[in-house]
């Protein structure tokens, strides 16, 4: 008895389906390394962002001095400016006044650092600005607690929460 040469169709049936089920599976696994990509690019672009800005907020306000004033925080409709007195300056000796606040210059926003001279005569102090990652800056103050939250540019919002003494 001679057969006849090639696959049946329940051969080609098999291999249909292993191969739908190859190239699924591979699809899948693309799919999720391509949106872990994208998730870990995101937050690591916050995280360059928000780990330098905390750090300057922490020996800011852990160097704060309320003898020459108290915290003075103003809102308004989209952000906020934060203002005290500090021994942690970096253009004045000894104690200084610094102010967070924020610029809208083309369109972008700035988070800006004003550091005054203690006493000074003149209004004028020096503007550092330190990011323009940022849709929003707010803060509010609870009693002894301060919040401050950075709200980037694609909605995601960082609460960053200090005790005050």
């Amino acid at each position: 008895m001679k057969y006849a040469k090639g696959f049946t169709l329940l051969e080609i049936l098999i291999a249909t389906t292993l191969a739908t089920l190859i190239i699924f599976l591979s699809y899948q696994f693309f799919n999720n390394v391509s949106t872990t990509s994208n998730f870990l690019k995101k937050y690591t672009e916050i995280e360059k962002t928000s780990i330098p800005l905390f750090s300057l907020f922490l020996k800011d306000l852990e160097s704060s001095n309320q003898s020459y004033g108290t915290l003075k925080l103003t809102n308004t409709d989209n952000n906020s400016s934060l203002s005290f007195f500090t021994e942690n300056c970096y253009f004045f000796s000894g104690i200084c006044k610094v102010k967070y606040w924020t610029l809208t210059k083309n369109k972008k926003l700035y988070l800006i650092r004003s550091e005054y001279k203690l006493n000074s005569t003149t209004p004028t102090g020096i503007d550092i600005p330190l990011t323009s990652k940022l849709s929003s800056f707010k803060a509010k103050e609870e009693g002894t607690l301060l919040t401050i939250y950075l709200i980037f540019q694609n909605n995601e919002t960082l609460p960053l929460t200090f005790h005050l003494h």
